[in-house]
Order: C-alpha cells, then sequence, then structure tokens
C-alpha cells in the first residue's frame, strides 16, 4: 500500500466478506477484523477499494459496509479505532 489512508475488502471464496479501515502507516498491517483473524489471512485476498483522507475514512468504511453487506463484518462500521488501525 502507498502510505495513504484506505477502505480495503477482504474476499473469501470469491466474495468481499470484510470491509475495513487503514490508515496506511504500516504496509505489512492486514486487518483488525475479528473473523478475519481468527481463520487467518491466507484464507483471503486483500484489495483496496479507495484510497481517501483521514477525514472521510469512517464515512467510506460505512458506505461501503452497506453497500456490500459483507458476512465478517460484526457492526456497521465507524467506531473509534486505534492508531494503527
Amino acid at each position: 500500500m502507498n502510505g495513504l489512508p484506505y477502505i480495503y475488502a477482504l474476499t473469501y471464496k470469491g466474495i468481499i466478506s470484510y470491509i475495513g479501515l487503514h490508515n496506511g502507516c504500516d504496509k505489512y498491517y492486514f486487518s483488525s477484523g475479528v473473523i478475519p483473524r481468527k481463520m487467518g489471512k491466507d484464507c483471503f485476498i486483500k484489495g483496496v477499494i479507495e484510497y481517501c483522507t483521514l477525514d472521510n475514512l469512517i464515512e467510506k468504511e460505512i458506505y461501503y459496509i452497506d453497500l456490500y453487506k459483507p458476512r465478517f463484518n460484526l457492526t456497521s462500521g465507524g467506531e473509534l479505532h486505534n492508531a494503527n488501525t
């Protein structure tokens, strides 16, 4: 990833199954999602949906969760995240 904040999707068995956000600071970041972390990153394909600003990152996460309705997201998004997210 290129250091910009972004919204990402994790695909499981060809279906978008998790939407998350990241501030772009850690190029090795995988996911903060509970289910993806339990299943392991080898089960998923990760891709960037959209690069955005820090100002609209949470808004975009909520938008994409509502759009795709991924099965592994436990909330509708927008929760407070730590600095590594």
